[in-house]
């Protein structure tokens, strides 16, 4: 992997990338310049345990009756089990968010009962769908790559020269290879050399977002494998 200790290819996200965690609420404006005409948040794959007991399980309740009847289904179902990897079928975040009428949004992230533990994000699956989706966006296949949080990641340390800022010469295949490494969870920036469109990434974040033009926008809406929501610049991450 290639890199640069020049950072004149990341001046166009100054100061956004300065004023993460600003405010009480991050939006995408903390993110990113507004420069493009759409943003699209990509949302990861999701998995569902088909006949899972969600009413059965009461995460508030803590009575000794409770926390031992949470424990016997997640043992049934191998959710927090070492040995097992439990049943996941794909579905989508529209289906979870209609089954559990919370609203279908980016607010999802924290409105969903994660610890109950019938679903889960399936990030195999959203590594290869968003291969897919860079391979139709990146046409050479060389992107650029600004880890914010670089001092965070193992992997980063392994390549950066004296600890130092780099920006990275990146193709798909070693971007999503950080990005398996890192969780999904590391902030970062991926973008070709003219700026035609960027994907970014924050900590904690719900999934990746990515500025387009209004036709390159709409189309990954209606063409990318992944689930998809149309957000804007004020849009609350």
């Amino acid at each position: 992997m290639k890199y640069t200790t020049d950072l004149s290819a990341i001046n166009w996200l100054k100061p956004a990338f300065n004023t993460v965690g600003s405010g009480p609420v991050l939006k995408v404006s903390d993110m990113i310049p507004n420069i493009f005409a759409s943003y699209t948040a990509l949302l990861p794959a999701v998995g569902i345990i088909e006949g899972f007991p969600f009413d059965e399980i009461n995460l508030q309740d803590s009575s000794i009756t409770q926390l031992n009847k949470n424990a016997a289904i997640w043992e049934q179902y191998g959710t927090h089990s070492i040995h097992r990897v439990p049943n996941y079928t794909l579905t989508k975040f529209k289906d979870l968010a209609d089954r559990f009428t919370i609203p279908y949004d980016l607010s999802m992230v924290k409105r969903l009962e994660w610890g109950k533990g019938g679903f889960a994000n399936q990030n195999e699956f959203t590594a290869i769908k968003l291969t897919a989706l860079l391979e139709t966006l990146a046409i050479d296949n060389q992107l650029l790559l600004y880890i914010e949080d670089y001092w965070r990641w193992e992997a980063v340390y392994q390549l950066l020269p004296s600890a130092e800022e780099v920006v990275y010469y990146v193709t798909i295949k070693e971007f999503i290879a950080f990005m398996e490494q890192s969780f999904f969870d590391a902030t970062l920036y991926l973008f070709p050399p003219d700026l035609s469109w960027c994907l970014f990434n924050v900590e904690d974040g719900f999934c990746p977002i990515i500025g387009t033009s209004e036709e390159v926008g709409a189309a990954i809406r209606s063409e990318s494998s992944l689930e998809t929501l149309q957000t804007t610049w004020e849009s609350e991450l």
